[in-house]
């Protein structure tokens, strides 16, 4: 090489820090229209307006009449309605929306807490999609008002105060309250066990309350309790609300091929 030839000029090369921003900004505005093009085009509120509904049959629900449907088990709905019954309806869902939204942002935030700051960086860019499946859902739940936002966002908030302090109690009583809307939710005791040190004991023994209450439902609601399963049935066989993961999956295709789900849908979720 000639040492009197100028070096040649690499090509200017922008720095990821400075296309990152504006890389996430054009993500996030396309989930926000992704969000309102749901909200269009796809049954907005449903599982909301049925909260709704939930608080008019109230005294049905006391009453033990039939022919109704429960959007979920009678140990939340029963008192939940019948709290929100006390109140104007518009502090209601002013409440409820508060506590949606809170559960939304609340799931972002503790997903970008399993990385290190390295991997924020890439992470952001996928941090959009974590908003459309909570907890393996179907992506149009969110524009459905469904409550798994706000039970997924309290439980794994308190999950993340967990493992960061070491104080396991905020996540036993989210769970709990959890597993009181969705008895399946106590699966979700595996974290500590996979986080926290020690936390057999505690683990087994909140298990074992949230199995007793949804157990002693069924003798202090004995009618309601059995709307609740039927409702279940109902959901399951005709508009196939199974969710996107595996067990989900696994329901859908047995359910086409007009084998029955029920158990191997559990065990699997169970596993």
């Amino acid at each position: 090489m000639n040492i009197c030839e100028a070096p040649v000029e690499a090509p200017p090369v922008i720095a990821t820090a400075e296309r990152g921003p504006w890389a996430v900004r054009l993500l996030w505005l396309g989930a926000a229209c992704s969000v309102v093009g749901m909200a269009i085009f796809t049954p907005f509120g449903c599982d909301s307006k049925d909260y709704l509904k939930a608080i008019g049959h109230y005294t049905a629900y006391i009453n033990r009449q039939e022919g109704l449907s429960l959007p979920y088990s009678p140990l939340f709905t029963i008192p939940v309605a019948g709290l929100a019954r006390l109140l104007p309806l518009w502090l209601t869902v002013a409440m409820f929306t508060v506590a949606y939204f809170s559960g939304w942002l609340t799931q972002l935030w503790v997903g970008m807490q399993f990385a290190t700051r390295e991997e924020r960086k890439f992470l952001c860019y996928v941090a959009p999609v974590i908003a459309f499946f909570p907890g393996l859902l179907v992506s149009d739940v969110i524009v459905a008002g469904n409550m798994a936002y706000i039970l997924y966002g309290l439980v794994l908030g308190a999950a993340a105060w967990g493992w960061k302090r070491e104080r396991w109690f905020w996540f036993y009583l989210a769970v709990l309250i959890a597993a009181c809307v969705k008895i399946h939710l106590l699966t979700l005791l595996a974290i500590p066990l996979l986080c926290g040190r020690r936390q057999w004991i505690r683990t087994v023994a909140t298990g074992a309350t949230g199995l007793s209450l949804y157990a002693l439902q069924s003798r202090i609601w004995p009618q309601a309790f059995h709307v609740y399963v039927d409702t279940l049935k109902q959901m399951s066989q005709s508009k196939r609300d199974f969710g996107c993961g595996l067990a989900g999956n696994l329901a859908r295709v047995l359910q086409n091929l007009g084998v029955p789900h029920q158990v191997p849908c559990i065990l699997l979720y169970v596993t």
